[in-house]
Formats: C-alpha cells, structure tokens, sequence
C-alpha cells in the first residue's frame, strides 16, 4: 500500500491557514495562551512558506496579523522571555506594514501599521512608537469621520499611552 502527502493549493492552505488564526485569536480572547500560540504558529507555518512563493499583499497582510497577534499573546503573560519573543514578533509586523504603506497605503494599511507600531511599543515600552500609532489614527479619524473604529482606536490608543508614561515615571 502506497501513502502520498496530498499537494494542496495555495488556496487550500490558506483556508488552512486562516483557521488556524481565528482558532488563535479565539483562544487569546479566552485566555487559553497557550493553546492560542500553538495555533497561531500552525498558521505561521503556513503562511511563512506561501509568501516566499508569491508575492501578495493579502498574504502579506495576514502574515502581518498573524505575527501581531503573537505579539499580543507575548504580552499578555508576565513572562520575560515571551515579552522579547513578543518584541521580535512586533517588529516583524512593522516591516511588513510599513512595506504594505510604502507600496499604496489604503486606510487599511495605515491601520494595520499603526497597530504594529502599538504593539512595539507597549513590548519595548517606547512612548514614541506609541505616539506614531496615535498620530497615525488621529489622521484616519480625521479622514474617515464616520468611522467609528479609529475614534475608539484614538481613544484606547490615549488611555494606553497615559498607562505606559505611568509605568515609565514610577
């Protein structure tokens, strides 16, 4: 009897992949961390090989989401070494976002990068990287006023930035 691997299309896995990362984030929501990390690298494994086999902005995207979400998980537990993983996961968001708004930032993009940058600087506890992400969604909310999104975006992102200078002069 003969066993092959099934030769799935791009498409299949990232279906695949897609599950895995709402699986993730379900499990971040529910504060099953763990659970939430194995998820979010089996949707790593996945996307990380299809993007080095074709360029796409909407792989790219999830890609960025995925290692964001990673990074949220990093920080959610009072762990050091999860923090600094949690640091390199930021970081690898925001070279893909910033690339993203380079090659045609939509509002989306803009977005997105903004969040990384939120990310990294609550994993590195850097006023400025957060400030960047405020501005950022002060420019959308602008832009896009009936959006409530990026108000309630500016208004956690000034509640955030208010927590980390507590931190930073206690």
């Amino acid at each position: 009897m003969f066993f092959w691997k099934r030769n799935e299309s791009p498409e299949a896995k990232l279906k695949k992949a897609d599950e895995h990362y709402k699986g993730g984030v379900a499990f971040l929501q529910t504060g099953q961390f763990e659970k939430a990390e194995k998820e979010l690298r089996n949707c790593l494994s996945i996307l990380e090989p299809l993007t080095q086999q074709q360029e796409s902005r909407t792989l790219q995207r999830k890609l960025s989401q995925t290692y964001s979400m990673l990074c949220v998980r990093g920080l959610a537990v009072a762990d050091e070494m999860k923090r600094s993983e949690a640091v390199e996961w930021a970081k690898k968001a925001v070279a893909i976002d910033e690339k993203l708004v380079e090659q045609g930032g939509t509002a989306d993009a803009y977005d997105a990068l903004a969040t990384s940058y939120s990310n990294l600087g609550a994993a590195t506890m850097n006023i400025e990287l957060c400030d960047k992400a405020l501005q950022i969604w002060m420019k959308l909310k602008e832009q896009y006023p009936n959006n409530p999104l990026y108000a309630k975006r500016v208004e956690d992102q000034q509640y955030n930035n208010r927590q980390l200078l507590l931190k930073l002069f206690n």
